[in-house]
């Protein structure tokens, strides 16, 4: 019977969600890619007049449709997906963790084309969240309806809705279940509810964005260990912090297969390196709080756009919240709640001293804990309030003087804040929008003062429809905010000068013209179509690279080091650079001329121009003679344009160089035999040193003939070996040993967490 309530449940937050983005029920798809007709190549053959505008960010367009298209394809082809040789000059793929790769539902954009996966992929997170936080509703003692209004409010919340298309939304969805497994061990301290908590670990960890799963764990943990101290069934304090500290080590290992690769590429960054002068020190306005009771008030980004309006969960939720706060202030898991959002509220708005611990103990003072990123703990405790508060009213209605006090006592202490904040001019929006979010605020005060009054007076079911049907409504505001288009409009058509582009004989890269701020060909959209680009917007990303880029290559136009790109047509320096990184084709807005001497026009049409370089060199060559030169060195060598890379590589002081010779470069051929395994194929001649023109990360490694060879940077940003007269070929290969480091070390935690779940389900049978 039990089982069956649940399922029931289930369908029920199911069928919400599928209401919810109810146009992929017939044919349409959710995405971001729409927002590539905007830009060229694609803008110059794509209706722009109609397309919707939204939030102003579309990582999904340019960075997780490239990343999982370059996954299926590699799957495709049987090859793991470890290396992304289409970003900068190579980069790792199951290493930057947002491709999510392991987090099994993202094996829906794996398994089926991205145009309908991603929608599958939102509605499943979307019900994913839903399901969680109606288990832990239930789990803290909420009845079942009561629990349906939680799930109700945590699924369609501002959180969810905003980072629905990022990895983020994922981590947000297992939030209640990382709590649910938390309240579980903190009740019962069981070899299961240590495996519990360490399989909600591994899937937040998984689940693709680090910061959050920080920010999520770390709220975990205060949630606990204020739970530990007033739940009445609680083990003593150290045994439970203990088990629940060995749960997270052991929910860690089992994502070591993502873990190791992530922290090896982490090591190097310029990612880890910079973050801390990225992370935000000013504390938003106290005035902001005014968004969780005022919709629309910051604005609803379509496009209006006033501050971070995303942690509304919803009015009528609100209310109901403060009721349950007030009837169940003596409850351990309320006061659990309470307090992690108390926390979370001080650390939101820089309160001393927790802004002082944040800001300068790692790994928090090294991960991006800006307001719009934590608002999904307030969400998740707002919607487990509303949902026992349901469940409270059903037994035990308010009087109506109560709801009158609690609504009038509510709509005062709003009135008051947006008077004063309006008084102060501290709010952006237009006077039309204020207008409307204060009716919008009024109706909904109403509508949550009927349900409060109608629920225990009208029948059961008829209650729970108004609570789920208003708490939806008010938060319908956020139901545009992903947008889904027919099949038509939601992805653009491939661009003639990106055919012109694949037609042209392989291996090279492209660069792309632009002129200030304009917009052409972002970073990883080349992907797509199976093109190599010099640029990229990845995480993490070398600090190797990341100088090469910014001091030689002149890129810019971000604070975020992941994010510069061209900003100007290249020259000196910065072309060198570019040609020595086998850049031979440039992709430029239509109208564009020729940019220096040396470039051809190939393909011109209303969609863009594309030129080539005759002067760039090709992805694998040999050169007669090295210079040894440290890292600055060589740096500053190529900034000045002070090196002829056609006739000698700087190479690492110690670095073993080849007999000396003379001539000038000799053209190698490449092969690549999968995304993590380059052939070079060396031409007859003298020895030399072998140079590839693809990024030098330390995970590769090289063999000659055969015989293992380190090696080493070239050039500063290349990777190079020195090679004999007789040898023939050169195998460069990504170095796998993390990666299967990563792997054992998951399927050794998994047996362990398997063997914890037979024990604790052996003492329930027995008990």
């Amino acid at each position: 019977m039990r089982s069956r309530r649940h399922l029931t449940a289930a369908a029920v937050l199911a069928v919400i969600a599928c209401l919810w983005f109810w146009p992929l029920l017939k044919g349409d798809q959710l995405g971001q890619s729409y927002e590539l007709n905007r830009i060229a190549p694609w803008a110059g053959v794509a209706q722009t007049q109609s397309l919707p505008v939204r939030f102003p960010f579309f990582d999904s367009a340019i960075a997780f449709q490239p990343w999982a298209d370059v996954a299926r394809d590699q799957l495709g082809d049987g090859h793991l997906p470890l290396w992304n040789p289409y970003e900068w000059g190579g980069t790792t793929l199951a290493g930057n963790m947002q491709s999510a790769l392991l987090f099994p539902l993202t094996w829906l954009i794996l398994a089926f084309p991205f145009a309908y996966g991603w929608g599958a992929l939102a509605v499943a997170k979307v019900l994913l969240a839903g399901l969680g936080a109606y288990a832990l509703a239930r789990e803290v003692r909420t009845g079942r309806d009561g629990a349906l209004v939680a799930g109700t409010v945590y699924m369609l919340s501002g959180p969810m809705m905003m980072w629905v298309q990022w990895p983020l939304g994922s981590v947000f969805a297992m939030f209640p279940w990382l709590l649910l497994a938390t309240t579980r061990l903190v009740r019962k301290t069981t070899p299961g509810s240590v495996a519990g908590v360490a399989l909600a670990l591994a899937l937040t960890v998984l689940a693709g964005h680090p910061e959050s799963a920080i920010i999520a764990t770390s709220a975990a943990a205060i949630y606990m260990a204020t739970l530990v101290v007033f739940e009445r069934e609680a083990r003593p304090w150290p045994r439970t912090a203990a088990l629940w500290a060995g749960g997270l080590v052991l929910g860690a290992a089992i994502a070591g297969l993502v873990v190791i690769p992530f922290l090896q590429a982490l090591g190097p960054s310029v990612t880890r390196s910079a973050r801390t002068s990225l992370i935000p020190t000013r504390a938003p306005s106290v005035w902001s709080v005014l968004q969780f009771a005022m919709p629309g008030l910051f604005g609803d980004a379509e496009p209006d756009f006033y501050g971070w309006p995303f942690g509304y969960f919803g009015l009528p939720a609100l209310v109901l919240a403060s009721v349950a706060l007030v009837r169940f202030r003596a409850e351990p898991v309320a006061r659990a709640l309470a307090a992690t959002v108390a926390v979370v509220l001080l650390v939101v708005y820089r309160v001393p001293p927790l802004s002082w611990f944040v800001e300068h103990v790692p790994p928090w003072s090294t991960s991006y804990l800006g307001e719009q990123r934590t608002y999904f703990v307030l969400a998740l405790a707002g919607a487990v309030g509303a949902g026992a508060a349901f469940s409270s009213l059903a037994r035990r209605p308010l009087p109506f003087r109560g709801v009158a006090a609690i609504v009038a006592a509510g709509a005062l202490l709003i009135a008051a804040a947006f008077l004063l904040a309006d008084h102060w001019n501290v709010l952006k929006a237009p006077a039309s929008v204020k207008h409307h979010s204060v009716w919008l605020t009024a109706l909904l005060l109403l509508g949550a003062a009927l349900l409060m009054a109608a629920i225990g007076r009208l029948g059961s079911r008829l209650a729970l429809v108004l609570a789920i049907g208003l708490c939806a409504a008010s938060v319908a505001g956020f139901q545009d905010l992903n947008v889904i288009l027919s099949p038509d409009r939601a992805h653009p058509a491939k661009p003639p000068a990106v055919a012109a582009l694949q037609a042209r004989p392989q291996p090279f890269r492209i660069g792309v013209i632009r002129r200030g701020r304009e917009l052409t060909l972002l970073a990883n959209t080349a992907a797509l179509y199976g093109l190599e680009d010099i640029e990229g917007y990845d995480f993490p990303l070398s600090k190797r690279w990341s100088d090469f880029q910014t001091t030689v290559l002149r890129f810019g136009g971000s604070q975020f080091p992941e994010l510069r790109s061209a900003r100007h047509p290249p020259t000196g320096a910065g072309l060198a650079g570019l040609r020595m990184m086998n850049v031979r084709y440039y992709l430029a807005a239509p109208g564009a001329t020729r940019p220096a001497a040396g470039f051809e026009t190939v393909y011109r049409g209303r969609d863009a121009v594309v030129f080539r370089d005759r002067h760039a060199l090709p992805r694998a060559y040999l050169v007669p003679r090295t210079v040894p030169a440290s890292d600055d060195q060589a740096l500053a060598a190529l900034a000045a344009g002070r090196l002829d890379p056609r006739r000698l590589a700087l190479v690492p002081p110690r670095a073993r160089a080849p007999a000396a010779g003379g001539g000038r470069l000799r053209p190698a051929r490449v092969e690549r035999l999968a995304p993590d395994h380059v052939r070079v194929q060396l031409p007859p001649g003298g020895a030399g040193w072998l140079v590839l023109a693809s990024a030098y990360s330390p995970d590769w490694k090289a063999e000659v003939d055969g015989a293992e060879v380190e090696p080493r940077p070239t050039d500063f940003a290349a990777m190079g070996v020195p090679v004999a007269a007789s040898a023939r070929t050169v195998d460069f290969r990504l170095d796998r040993g993390g990666y299967w480091l990563g792997a054992a070390i998951s399927l050794a935690a998994l047996l362990v967490t398997g063997l914890l779940a037979a024990s604790g389900r052996r003492r329930r049978v027995r008990s």
